[in-house]
């Protein structure tokens, strides 16, 4: 069998507080799980690396790595309001995110390419992530 095709690109992160160039690498395996993505960022000497069923909870994971480092991704996965319905999840693989209003609305919300490029003044960490989605949870039905 042969091996699918990575995908690699260049991404902005800070780091050490100096915003610089990375190199993003996105692979599926499906010869050993049909289900495993895996994500790569390479800057410098510096490595981390996420897997997960789709591509937003290989993102996840991959920013569980660098979070400790204190370094931000420039992504629109990474963004704090982005996150995926499990619906959305599911058909796109994780590819595509819901970028949430501060406030539930009935209106479905624009969504955005999870690995497509964002400004490191709007993306995050795990922590305001998870911060930002519990407070927009909160204002559901709450109009």
């Amino acid at each position: 069998m042969t091996e699918p095709a990575d995908e690699r690109t260049t991404v902005q992160i800070r780091m050490d507080g100096q915003e610089r160039n990375a190199t993003l690498t996105l692979t599926r395996t499906p010869w050993e799980d049909p289900s495993l993505w895996q994500l790569r960022l390479v800057c410098g000497d510096r490595h981390w690396q996420g897997s997960g069923h789709d591509v937003f909870t290989a993102l996840l994971d991959l920013m569980s790595h660098l979070d400790p480092d204190q370094v931000l991704i420039g992504v629109n996965g990474a963004r704090p309001d982005a996150w995926p319905s499990g619906m959305a999840a599911q058909m796109s693989g994780g590819l595509i995110v819901y970028l949430l209003p501060p406030k539930w609305t009935r209106d479905r919300p624009p969504t955005a390419r999870t690995l497509d490029p964002a400004p490191l003044a709007v993306v995050g960490t795990l922590t305001d992530k998870d911060t930002y989605r519990r407070a927009w949870q909160a204002t559901i039905g709450h109009q």
